[in-house]
């Protein structure tokens, strides 16, 4: 049985070598020990092996720095993307492939700008193609989602939100309604470390164009109501919504570690962030879902679905999501001819009153009959142990079988005619 195994893509220079492989010194915080910031995850951080049950691994994506990931403008500077953060992210996508990942994910939300620019597409394609030249192991892509907000814009069409879906409607609405639809409505918010970058990051995303997004301090309506944990909006230090001041108030343990790389107290944060969620509910009445975009903060969803009353999405359940999407289903297929009794007794028919009414085939698949139907499944059978061989060949080849200059290729079945 294959093992689940989840791969976390991790930024620069953030965090702890202990627990992230990677850090910002702390000159005045930092000992001889260990001379880096504090960070140790809680459960429900991505970084955390609480968070899941199956294993992670992690490699860090040099240039991706929480600093440039926080900066818009970091995404417009080709010399700096392709020079430097593409390269770095190809390098960590290939390891955690070479290291079995079956699904990929990012220690901070804001990974998002890579696929909001198709940087991570470009690194995985071109990973994927160089891989492709080993004659020796088969690697199978992963499933590449770094951060939650990869799935929001398939939410908000279940929610009508967004100008197609909309126009779709208008078809059968009322003339009432259509104009009334022209109105955004709030149905959508994202908790976010960073609530500038995020905003600007989900209005460069192509799947959400056409939507508006807006803070609490917006006038306008909107459609994606953004909720930015740090207190920032429009680069000026505001409190945040429902608070006199910042999540976790002045406590050094509170949310302004996750900009400083420190440790964060659950006990501290937690109440704060049930007011916050609270006063989001009572201002947005229409809000309907609510997604976690900072890996820190999905801790607090089961506070936050409390508050609210509503579903939470965070970067725990897409990696749930995505490794339960790359491994096989726990159900099991029936043999042919237990499939038949089961047909016969769940419809309280005799086996061959079935095939007199049509229901099954008069002569069932696997008996010594030649039909249509039987060559069919005989030559499918046949080609998947074929593959499935040859699968098993590829990945055991042994050195020796390596260094001979000729390898035979197994030719396929051939079809066989049928009997007339």
């Amino acid at each position: 049985m294959m093992q689940k195994k989840l791969g976390v893509l991790r930024l620069e220079g953030w965090g702890n070598p202990i627990t992230t492989g990677t850090g910002e010194k702390a000159p005045k915080n930092g000992n001889e020990d260990n001379a880096y910031e504090g960070y140790v995850p809680l459960p429900g951080d991505i970084d955390d092996e609480d968070s899941y049950d199956f294993d992670f691994v992690s490699a860090v994506a040099k240039g991706c720095t929480f600093t440039a990931l926080c900066e818009p403008k970091t995404f417009k500077d080709s010399e700096l993307m392709n020079g430097t953060i593409l390269p770095g992210v190809e390098v960590a996508v290939k390891k955690l492939i070479k290291r079995g990942a079956q699904a990929i994910i990012a220690n901070c939300g804001l990974f998002m700008w890579l696929h909001a620019t198709g940087v991570i597409d470009h690194a995985v394609d071109n990973v994927m193609k160089e891989l492709a030249k080993d004659k020796v192991t088969v690697y199978i892509r992963p499933y590449v989602k770094l951060s939650s907000l990869t799935t929001l814009s398939s939410t908000l069409a279940t929610l009508g939100v967004g100008t197609a879906q909309k126009e779709a409607a208008a078809a059968w609405e009322s003339k009432a309604a259509v104009l009334k639809d022209k109105v955004p409505v709030c149905k959508a918010v994202v908790y976010t470390s960073n609530g500038d970058s995020c905003k600007a990051m989900l209005e460069a995303v192509p799947q959400l164009k056409g939507l508006k997004i807006i803070t609490p301090y917006d006038k306008e309506k909107g459609d994606v109501l953004v909720v930015g944990l740090n207190g920032v909006v429009d680069g000026e230090q505001r409190p945040v919504i429902g608070l006199d001041g910042q999540v976790g108030g002045d406590s050094k343990n509170g949310f302004i570690a996750v900009k400083t790389g420190q440790p964060v107290f659950y006990d501290i944060v937690q109440p704060y962030m049930y007011v916050v969620a609270k006063a989001v509910k009572q201002k947005y009445p229409d809000v309907c879902v609510a997604y976690v975009e900072c890996t820190e903060v999905s801790a607090y969803s089961d506070t936050i679905r409390k508050a609210m009353q509503v579903p939470v999405f965070d970067p725990i359940n897409l990696a749930n999501d995505m490794i339960d999407s790359a491994n096989n289903h726990n159900f099991h297929q029936k043999t042919h001819s237990d499939r038949i009794s089961e047909i016969s007794e769940t419809l309280h028919m005799p086996v061959n009153k079935l095939a007199k009414n049509n229901i099954i085939d008069a002569q069932p698949v696997g008996e010594s009959g030649h039909s249509h139907l039987n060559n069919e499944r005989q030559l499918a059978v046949a080609k998947q142990k074929h593959h499935e061989k040859l699968g098993v060949v590829k990945l055991n080849v042994s050195k020796r079988a390596r260094e001979l200059p000729v390898c035979p290729v197994e030719e396929e079945p051939s079809r066989k005619a049928p009997r007339r």
